[in-house]
C-alpha cells in the first residue's frame, strides 16, 4: 500500500508541475493575437538578454520596411515593444516589437513628399540650366530620386494599402525621356596618352554611347575626358589597364571635376569610368540644387 501510495504522489507532482508550466504567448510562434495584422505590423527577437531581445525586435521591424529611414523617425511613429517573455527553460527572452500600420507609412509618406520637391526642384534647374551637361546632371538625378520613389511607394503600399500617395508631377518614364535627350546635346571629347589600339577610348565611347553621348568636334564638346593609360596586372594576375583622367565639361562652371582613377581589363574599363562620371555629374547637379 505505502508503494501505490508513493506511486500516486509522484504521479500527482508530476501533473501539478505540468500545470503550474507557463505556457509561451502566442506572438513568439508569430500569432500576435492581441495585434492582428490588418492593423499592424509585429516583429520578434531572441537573446539571451533583454536588451538585445528588443533591439532585435525592433531591427527586424525595421527589416520589413525594406527601407532605412532616419535614426528616430520610427519610434516617433510608434514603434513600441508590446511585450518581453523569459523562456525559464531556455534562458532565453522575447521581445515583441509592435507598430500600428497607419504610424508606420507616416514616415514614408512624408519622405516620399520631400522626394518629389526634390525632384520638381533638379526639374526647375535642368530647365534652367546653361547647358546639355547641366541639364543632363540634373535629369539623372531626377531619375535617381524618381527610383527611389517607387521604392518608398511599394513600401508604404506594403504597410498600409489605404495610405495616400503623393500626386506625381513626373513619372520616371518621362524624367528618363528628358535626360536621354539631354544627353543627345551633349558632344564627347576623349582623349588618353598611351592608350594601345585605342582600346580604353573604344571602350569608353561604347559606354557613352549606350548612355545617349557621341563623339563631336573639340570645339563643340561639353564633355572632355583627358588623361593617360598605363598597363597594370590585377591581384588574379590577368592584363589590366589604369586609367587617370581629368574631367571638364561647359556646365562645370570652368572647373574640372574631380580626378578618376580607375582599374580593370581594358574591356571593362571603359563602363567603370563612365559610372565613375556619371556619378560626378550626378552629385554636381545635387550640390546646385542644394
Amino acid at each position: 500500500k505505502l508503494r501505490a501510495l508513493l506511486k500516486c504522489s509522484n504521479l500527482l507532482w508530476l501533473l501539478l508541475v505540468a500545470g503550474c508550466a507557463v505556457e509561451a504567448p502566442d506572438w513568439t510562434r508569430g500569432q500576435a493575437s492581441s495585434y492582428p495584422p490588418g492593423d499592424f505590423l509585429t516583429a520578434v527577437g531572441v537573446s539571451r538578454a533583454r536588451e538585445a531581445a528588443e533591439e532585435k525586435a525592433r531591427h527586424e521591424l525595421l527589416e520589413t520596411f525594406r527601407w532605412q529611414p532616419a535614426a528616430g523617425e520610427l519610434s516617433v511613429a510608434g514603434v513600441k515593444i508590446a511585450e518581453v517573455w523569459h523562456d525559464r527553460e531556455l534562458d532565453a527572452f522575447y521581445a515583441l516589437a509592435v507598430i500600428d500600420r497607419q504610424s508606420a507609412g507616416q514616415p514614408l509618406a512624408a519622405a516620399l513628399a520631400a522626394i518629389e520637391r526634390s525632384i520638381l526642384g533638379q526639374v526647375a534647374a535642368a530647365e534652367a540650366a546653361g547647358s546639355s551637361l547641366q541639364r543632363w546632371g540634373h535629369y539623372l538625378q531626377a531619375v535617381s530620386l524618381a527610383t527611389k520613389r517607387s521604392e518608398l511607394a511599394a513600401s508604404l503600399r506594403r504597410i498600409n494599402d489605404d495610405a495616400k500617395l503623393p500626386p506625381v508631377a513626373y513619372t520616371q518614364r518621362q524624367l528618363a525621356e528628358r535626360r536621354d535627350q539631354a544627353a543627345a546635346g551633349i558632344g564627347l571629347e576623349i582623349s588618353l596618352r598611351n592608350d594601345r589600339n585605342d582600346a580604353v577610348r573604344l571602350s569608353l565611347i561604347k559606354a557613352f554611347a549606350e548612355r545617349g553621348l557621341k563623339l563631336a568636334p573639340s570645339f563643340s564638346a561639353g564633355l572632355r575626358i583627358r588623361g593617360s593609360v598605363a598597363a597594370a596586372e590585377q591581384s588574379s594576375g590577368a592584363p589590366a589597364v589604369v586609367a587617370s583622367i581629368e574631367v571638364d565639361g561647359e556646365g562645370a562652371g570652368g572647373a574640372k571635376l574631380a580626378a578618376i582613377d580607375e582599374r580593370a581589363d581594358s574591356q571593362a574599363i571603359g563602363e567603370r569610368l563612365a559610372l565613375r562620371i556619371v556619378a560626378a555629374v550626378t552629385s554636381l547637379a545635387q550640390q546646385k540644387t542644394l
